[in-house]
């Protein structure tokens, strides 16, 4: 056990500084799974990886602090400690886990200042001796705060409050160039396919990106006239569900990774800063090996932090580089031969399809089969499933059709269809047992649980009936009839649950309905299902929405989006809209024209 502990003494720093490498190269490569609806196994890694990053790097760094070995076995362990900044810096694919991160940018803030005066201190103790290795430490040293700058002010950035100002400053900006924007030519803008392909409906998505910021930060961004425009083209040819889900990928993008800053000129040199101090360090490194003996296994690992810096490096500018970001930036500076060949270059990746598509899956809690499927399960829309979204969006159309241009009237309660109806109602269920937050207050699960309760009795063995499918319109006929039995003769107990006993009297009228052969009984039926969908997205607190999005995002956010959306489509033609729209963006540059400007200067800057 002794012979243990000491060879941990030995070679801990190696072992944690490599560790701490391993877990970047971790983050880079994973992190942006959290964009979809992924198990709690990858999760939890990464989950694990996000936090012993940050934790390992102090540890080191104050380990390194109070060490009293000798100076010529801390030198280059000295060395490494820049490069834990450069970690704790993080990756562009994560900057926060969760949005409480985002709220805590002061305690980054302050980290960093500690942490960079840890790492001064450590540098002076042990690193004085070489000039070369000292030249090399200090750029690194620079790198390393530069990097972590970065991490704090995305975080800053991703701060609700502040993306409500950069909102403003889009208003403001768009006001100013109305005039100037031409006639709308889908064709040159977004392809001359009829079929679009997913870039094209990418960059659609950067454009209405402001609408569905909006709509996160309970602030009403009205479309001007190009983005109404741009609403109908992807509105007629049938792209709006697409087109929603690609906003919600560059929504995450905004709250979780470090999408606002590295595409801005100080992201870029902060980018180049790292790349020149790696490479320089790298050849005042290999100088200082001829005039310095140290321990072979600590240059080795010197060397796998030096390479890997650069490799990290690269690899997160040819990402920004290709990155759909990128490309809004360069379209929106007219550098159209570059944006072409970009462009084309994810074409060929198929980045878009690949990773910026919601991931489609649905949560089921069935209430009459618990006993037969568990608790709760997934459900992966297919093929098979794409019906459900059909309907749901004819549905939501005829809300919006009928609330007459009135916003408000829309967001409040007032074989496929069956499947739909099933599906819609599984999940209202899950949201309500899995995912409370996501539903507007109050919300009362514990009332669910005390049904349930009462109902094991009848659920806990599984009801067979002749020739007759389980999940079936006619299991569900004889299982609404046996519970109404049921609770008549008290066999549920001498209480019954008064929303048991309407949900089951309920379902028998309406099957009865269904059997006198009434017209449209199914269709009245998911059309309640899908307005109260629609009155819980638009009555549930944004912060529920954009929590969710780190967790691969919720089909009641799909529909708060498309909504609004689709409102927006069918109304941009009308007088009223386009009064509310002159007034939103009237320029108001002569009341505080120093405040207005700088939100203008701002928003130029995040291209946004």
């Amino acid at each position: 056990m002794a012979g243990m502990v000491s060879l941990w003494n030995d070679w801990e720093v190696q072992v944690l500084v490599l560790f701490s490498f391993v877990l970047q190269v971790f983050l880079l490569m994973f992190a942006r799974m959290r964009r979809r609806n992924i198990s709690i196994v990858p999760r939890t890694l990464i989950w694990l990886a996000y936090l012993l990053a940050d934790s390992i790097a102090i540890y080191i760094l104050g380990h390194m602090s109070f060490c009293s070995k000798p100076h010529e076995y801390q030198q280059l362990a000295a060395f490494w400690t820049p490069f834990l900044l450069m970690h704790l810096g993080g990756q562009d694919t994560v900057t926060a886990y969760a949005m409480e991160d985002n709220y805590l940018w002061p305690r980054h803030l302050l980290s960093l200042i500690v942490q960079a005066l840890g790492v001064a201190y450590v540098l002076y103790k042990y690193t004085t001796g070489s000039r070369t290795l000292v030249t090399g430490a200090v750029l690194i040293f620079v790198a390393g705060i530069l990097k972590y700058a970065e991490r704090v002010w995305a975080l800053k950035s991703a701060n609700l409050e502040n993306i409500s100002n950069l909102l403003e400053s889009r208003k403001f900006r768009e006001a100013r160039q109305q005039d100037q924007i031409g006639p709308y030519r889908p064709r040159e803008r977004w392809g001359q396919a009829e079929q679009l392909g997913s870039e094209e409906i990418l960059q659609g998505a950067h454009d209405l990106l402001p609408i569905c910021m909006g709509q996160f930060m309970d602030y009403k961004f009205w479309p001007s006239p190009f983005q109404s425009k741009a609403i109908r083209f992807f509105g007629d040819k049938g792209y709006t569900y697409e087109l929603i889900e690609m906003q919600l990928s560059l929504m995450h993008d905004v709250l979780y990774t470090k999408a606002v800053v590295i595409n801005t000129w100080w992201g870029c040199f902060i980018r180049a800063i790292s790349l020149v101090a790696i490479i320089a360090t790298f050849f005042l490194f290999r100088s200082s090996t001829s005039k310095n003996v140290f321990i072979r296994v600590d240059v080795v690992v010197t060397y796998i932090l030096l390479g890997g810096a650069f490799l990290l490096e690269m690899t997160a500018v040819l990402r920004a580089i290709g990155s759909t970001w990128m490309c809004a930036l360069l379209r929106a500076g007219r550098w159209d031969w570059l944006h072409h060949i970009t462009i084309s270059a994810r074409r060929y990746v198929k980045a878009g399809k690949r990773s910026r598509r919601w991931s489609g899956s649905i949560g089921q809690h069935k209430f009459l089969q618990l006993q037969l499927n568990g608790p709760s399960v997934h459900v992966t829309i297919g093929p098979k499933q794409d019906g459900t979204k059909e309907l749901v969006l004819k549905e939501i159309l005829r809300m919006v059709k009928a609330c007459a241009g009135k916003e408000e009237i829309m967001t409040s309660y007032s074989g496929p269809l069956v499947e739909a109806i099933r599906e819609l109602s599984n999940y209202m269920i899950f949201l309500l047992v899995e995912r409370p937050y996501m539903l507007p207050s109050p919300v009362r699960p514990g009332l669910y649980a005390n049904t349930e309760v009462q109902n094991v009795g009848w659920s806990s063995v599984p009801i067979l009936y002749a020739n007759t499918e389980i999940g079936s319109v006619e299991w569900g006929r004889r299982g609404a009839k046996n519970l109404i039995e049921r609770i008549k003769s008290r066999q549920l107990g001498s209480t019954a649950p008064p929303a048991l006993a309407r949900g089951a009297e309920l379902a028998r009228l309406l099957l009865d309905m269904e059997e006198r052969g009434v017209p449209g009984v199914l269709q009245v039926i998911l059309g309640v299902w899908v307005e109260m969908m629609c009155y819980a997205a638009h009555h549930c607190s944004r912060d529920s929405h954009a929590r969710q999005l780190n967790s691969g995002g919720e089909f009641i956010t799909v529909i708060w989006l498309l909504s609004t959306a689709m409102f927006n489509r069918t109304y941009c033609g009308e007088p009223s809209f386009k009064e509310d729209v002159n007034k939103f963006f009237r320029p108001l540059f002569a009341d505080k024209p120093t405040c207005l400007q700088r939100f203008v200067d701002q928003s130029e800057m995040f291209n946004l």
